[in-house]
């Protein structure tokens, strides 16, 4: 069998994500197939036919879930594409639908101009002792936004020191995106007194709908559009620079002054909380 480039693409995307399902796959790989189980099911049959892939069904009814085998793995490592992950024997169902919503943000905000996703394994294999985004989307150039998905809400008390100890520990991040389930949330969100206005909201529901023409808005009401926030005429670049040379040094002193003011009381890092997904 000839592995092409696209199926190293679904290989890498299932480690990362610790898997896909049937509908990722098409959506992302096979956008011009009219039917995900006709192109796209023949070619995920065929990988896990030569051992590349397994699917895990966890219970009657439920969905099928893909994930790269060992052989795999192998494969993408051949081709540096593993970024240092193992293969994973099984799937929590504790988080399956909030790692779900993961990969469905992240085939969308891929679709906007230049982004590219790193996911929470890639993040976390890089990472000790610090609790990591869902992902984390970047343009390579002066853009990357933090990705979190909330799909319930926890206390505010953990919120309070979660959304500080995450702004603080992530320089560089034009902005912190949530999605989360209901709009209700977002006014939650809004009226918490530790929330910093680089954090913008939108629902899940919305991205589905929108993808990259989302609104997301902040504590204060302004919003940022991700595909208006990324596109810029070139012939304004420099004076984009200026504006953004300006905004990342009011970001830093604002980070600093409330460091100073209040960040200390709260000082040790984040909550520890299994449900933190």
């Amino acid at each position: 069998m000839i592995i092409t480039e696209r199926d190293s693409e679904i290989l890498k995307m299932c480690l990362e994500q610790k898997f896909l399902l049937l509908r990722h796959i098409a959506k992302k790989f096979f956008p011009e197939s009219l039917s995900m189980y006709k192109v796209p099911a023949r070619r995920v049959n065929l990988l896990m036919r030569q051992g590349y892939l397994k699917a895990v069904k966890p219970r009657v009814g439920h969905d099928t879930l893909y994930l790269t085998t060992a052989k795999g793995v192998k494969h993408l490592r051949s081709l540096d594409l593993s970024n240092g992950l193992r293969p994973l024997d099984g799937v929590d169902l504790k988080i399956y639908e909030h790692d779900v919503w993961v990969t469905d943000a992240r085939i969308i905000l891929e679709r906007s101009p230049g982004l590219i996703w790193t996911s929470e394994r890639v993040l976390k294999s890089k990472t000790e002792r610090r609790k990591v985004p869902d992902g984390l989307a970047d343009d390579g150039r002066k853009h990357s936004f933090v990705i979190e998905i909330e799909r319930t809400l926890k206390s505010k008390r953990y919120y309070d020191r979660v959304l500080i100890d995450t702004w603080v520990k992530n320089e560089g991040i034009s902005a912190f995106l949530y999605l989360v389930e209901r709009k209700s949330m977002i006014e939650w969100f809004k009226k918490l007194e530790h929330c910093p206005e680089c954090f913008y909201f939108a629902t899940m529901e919305e991205l589905l709908r929108r993808e990259g023409e989302t609104t997301f808005v902040n504590k204060k009401n302004s919003t940022l559009v991700l595909n208006n926030y990324l596109e810029f005429d070139e012939d304004f670049v420099d004076e984009y620079d200026e504006i953004h040379k300006a905004e990342a040094e009011l970001r830093r002193f604002e980070k600093e002054e409330f460091y100073k003011q209040r960040y200390k009381r709260y000082k040790g890092g984040a909550v520890s909380d299994p449900s933190c997904t």
